[in-house]
């Protein structure tokens, strides 16, 4: 009975946001469309995201996160180990100390208590106005107001009362917890529109692969712990797992937040899901896990046109920790691990998967006045941008070290070995300040004709666009291919390149493609068989991201992250400090001639923080 009035409360609120026909007049659907022909697109459809998933699921497994270690195993008891395979680096030892802790029944019977109840103030959440939320309309979301939530959820409020009524009936001191939230406590609220069917939607959240490949610009690591229940077969209904997660933002200089977490699904109608997640510090006790995920949760409700609305809570806490001075104004907005920016990077992401299987079933599969194929090209993007995102990543499996010289603290590289007579691979990367707006830099580095002036190797070509196709609905977010020409006319190389633009980060990835890697492409050759460089810029706004586009932003942080093979290092201890001068003559050079190009007198002469600020 709770289920249903829960679920017409929901049903009630969100159809004030979408009703029928307005719903229908905005994505013109027509009432008099063949449903025979309807039903039979809707189930060529969800067969090519079938089969997209898999393809996803085996990427995951080649590419995976730069700390992922495994997927998980569904059986009704509960499992742990490396599910399926090791990837190289072993499960790390404070993950089989929480599986084995999780072991004992009365842990399991905790874990369940506390998903049966994050699943009851979640929903609650969900259909909740002021004064409980309330519009930032200096980051243009919605925020929590913790005063109001601590009042209507603190288990700890009757507490308190009935200390109060026994100071002033027996004169006794009291003893009442603190009611304020803790350092770090962020609550956001968003609500958004996915180009996919609910239940996809569904398994996207549910199934770790899917999940650490959707959201890999926010996490560097995600594994499953256990199972805990598999859930309803073709319908998640039911689903409990424990989960671990590391979430970064895209700088090195930047710690990550890593959290331990149960996930729960539960079904409310044929097409309304919720599902959560709630924090187990309290059950197991690990000093590694810095972030707690209070509950924290999304509304998945199916739409006429077999899309999705998304309504998405996402409550962090986070313990107080030393942040690299430029990056203050960027973690203190809170945006990066927002839900705005989880559903943005949810919908971004179906997006582009959409456009894939359209391209699919309407037999268009190369990119316009070009031989290629643009679905290939896409897929081979996904994998560029997964794994500069994990380059750029704080995460500790990194293992980035500064260079090693006075002016070097910032510059950080890493070392993957080489083996027989293979060279080493090498990334050097770093953050830094520029006085120019997020949407200035991001221009001037999207632009092709713009990279002779930057790219230091390109000294002396011209670049020329090949092809170019949008990657999603955003209007710059774009997958292009660049030929560089020397001045000769010969083309010396080819750049595969992919831009997106948000207000919470942008990004520019690059890297080298063969002419024979693109035609291998088109005859449906593997996307994982590819090698790739990536190298690129993210870019995060350094004020409010509401404020980010403006042209007088005063700032922003542009990470800068190159990859390159090196003969003469064999290991990060035995890197010649030739090379450590070449790396760091390419960072410091390339920041140079990109702040030279893009820069502009202040406003105001009297400003003096612009070299004092930069890094």
């Amino acid at each position: 009975m709770e289920d249903e009035s829960i679920t017409m409360a929901i049903s009630k609120r969100e159809c004030s946001v979408y009703d029928d026909q307005e719903y229908n007049e905005k994505h013109n659907i027509c009432e008099g469309d063949n449903e025979e022909t309807n039903q039979l697109h809707s189930l060529l459809r969800l067969m090519k995201i079938s089969n997209e998933f898999a393809i996803i699921r085996d990427s995951m497994e080649v590419f995976p996160l730069p700390g992922n270690r495994a997927e998980p195993q569904y059986d009704d008891t509960l499992r742990f180990g490396p599910q399926a395979r090791d990837f190289g680096r072993g499960i790390r030892a404070t993950d089989l100390l929480m599986s084995l802790s999780l072991f004992e029944d009365i842990t399991k019977n905790n874990i369940k208590e506390h998903a049966e109840n994050a699943m009851d103030e979640v929903t609650k959440l969900f259909t909740e106005g002021e004064p409980l939320w309330q519009h930032d309309m200096d980051i243009g979301i919605e925020v929590l107001n913790n005063a109001e939530y601590v009042r209507r959820f603190s288990p700890n409020l009757n507490t308190t009362l009935d200390e109060i009524i026994r100071i002033i009936s027996v004169d006794a001191p009291i003893d009442h917890p603190r009611l304020e939230p803790s350092n770090g406590d962020q609550a956001t609220r968003e609500i958004g529109y996915v180009q996919m069917p609910a239940l996809c939607v569904v398994e996207m959240l549910m199934d770790v692969r899917l999940w650490a490949f959707v959201f890999s610009e926010i996490l560097s690591r995600a594994s499953v712990l256990g199972i805990l229940s598999p859930g309803s077969p073709g319908t998640q209904d039911g689903a409990l797992q424990t989960m671990i997660a590391e979430y970064h933002a895209p700088s090195p200089l930047l710690p990550t937040r890593q959290s331990c977490f149960a996930r729960y699904c539960k079904q409310f109608s044929d097409n309304m899901w919720v599902i959560v997640d709630i924090s187990m510090d309290s059950m197991i006790d690990n000093p590694l896990m810095n972030c707690k995920r209070n509950p924290s949760g999304c509304l998945i409700q199916g739409l006429p046109d077999g899309n999705t609305q998304i309504t998405w809570i996402e409550h962090m806490g986070a313990k107080t920790e030393l942040v690299h001075p430029q990056f203050n104004s960027s973690v203190n907005s809170g945006l990066k691990l927002s839900a705005k920016h989880w559903v943005d990077t949810l919908s971004r992401q179906c997006q582009n998967l959409n456009i894939v299987i359209q391209q699919s079933l309407s037999g268009l599969h190369r990119a316009e006045g070009s031989p290629f194929s643009s679905d290939s090209l896409l897929r081979l993007s996904q994998r560029m941008k997964r794994e500069f995102y994990g380059a750029v990543s704080g995460t500790k499996d990194n293992q980035y070290k500064p260079l090693p010289f006075k002016g070097g603290d910032d510059i950080l590289i890493k070392t993957v070995d080489g083996y027989a007579q293979n060279p080493a691979l090498i990334t050097v990367t770093t953050s830094c300040w520029f006085p120019f707006a997020p949407q200035k830099v991001f221009r001037f580095l999207g632009d092709e004709k713009n990279r002779t002036k930057w790219d230091i190797l390109a000294l002396e070509h011209a670049s020329h666009e090949v092809l170019h196709f949008y990657s999603s609905e955003g209007p710059k977010d774009i997958v292009s291919v660049t030929k560089m020409v020397d001045g000769k006319g010969n083309i010396d190389t080819l750049f595969l390149q992919e831009q997106q633009e948000n207000s919470i980060a942008s990004y520019i990835v690059f890297s080298p493609i063969t002419y024979d890697s693109l035609v291998s492409l088109s005859n449906k050759g593997n996307v994982d068989d590819v090698p790739l460089l990536p190298s690129g810029f993210a870019i995060l706004p350094d004020t409010n991201p509401a404020q980010a586009q403006q042209e007088d932003s005063k700032g922003c942080i542009l990470t800068l992250s190159f990859q390159l093979f090196d003969s003469s290092s064999k290991t990060q201890q035995q890197v010649p400090k030739k090379t450590v001068r070449k790396l760091y003559n390419l960072v410091t050079d390339t920041i140079s001639k990109i702040r030279g190009a893009l820069f502009e007198p202040p406003a105001n002469p009297n400003r003096d923080d612009v070299e004092t600020s930069s890094w």
